[in-house]
């Protein structure tokens, strides 16, 4: 098969970090081609993870369809230096489509959903906290996330990102998240309830959130 295979391969984040791909794939997309869109199919891997996504230029910009990654959750601390102190734990798998400027690389629509499974942190203690799920995805122009899950502390939050830079750690964010306790919450968690949940409001950007809350029901 026509295609292109390239062993370590490191790549460096806006912040300044290093990613390093134990292997990355890159094939023509056929049946995309084939209907006249220049197009690349993607795969990659790396230590815990596994990825893949078909890229392709269409009317100036570029379509990243049939995302899918799974990973280990430690990869959140690779990506996002400041979540390093909580070590999370776990399984992830992403999937969804995202359109790109073509000229910037600025998100332009797109829907993505994040699975978290058997979420878990040492700063939270040793019980996991069950499986969460994070939304992500434009609305008329406006990006709007969801949060949900959770088996010893349930969450429900949502609201919107500023997408006012191609770097995803830029991104602003502001919302809500309402989180209520089951059982024996972990002790940080259950020092900031009152009657067993509380409401959190979120802002700052998604490298640098900013978490208070509002009140307590």
């Amino acid at each position: 098969m026509l295609g292109l295979r390239l062993h370590q391969v490191h790549l460096t984040q806006p912040t300044g970090g290093i990613i390093t791909l134990a292997t990355i794939e890159i094939h023509p997309a056929w049946l995309t081609i084939l209907r006249g869109i220049p197009a690349l199919h993607i795969q990659t891997t790396m230590a815990g993870s596994d990825g893949e996504a078909t890229i392709a230029l269409v009317d100036g910009t570029i379509a990243l369809s049939k995302i899918q990654l799974n990973s280990n959750a430690k990869i959140i601390a690779a990506l996002f230096s400041q979540a390093a102190i909580i070590q999370p734990s776990g399984s992830l798998h992403l999937s969804g489509a995202i359109t790109l400027n073509r000229q910037n690389g600025m998100p332009l629509q797109g829907n993505i959903t994040l699975h978290w499974s058997d979420a878990a942190s040492p700063l939270l203690g040793t019980t996991p906290l069950g499986d969460f799920s994070l939304t992500l995805s434009s609305q008329q122009g406006k990006w709007q996330w969801g949060l949900k899950g959770g088996k010893t502390i349930a969450t429900n939050g949502a609201g919107t990102v500023t997408t006012s830079s191609a770097s995803l750690t830029h991104w602003g964010i502001t919302g809500h998240i309402h989180i209520q306790a089951h059982g024996s919450p972990p002790a940080i968690i259950a020092a900031m309830l009152h009657a067993g949940s509380a409401n959190v409001v979120i802002s700052g950007t998604l490298s640098q959130p900013i978490s208070q809350i509002e009140h307590t029901i």
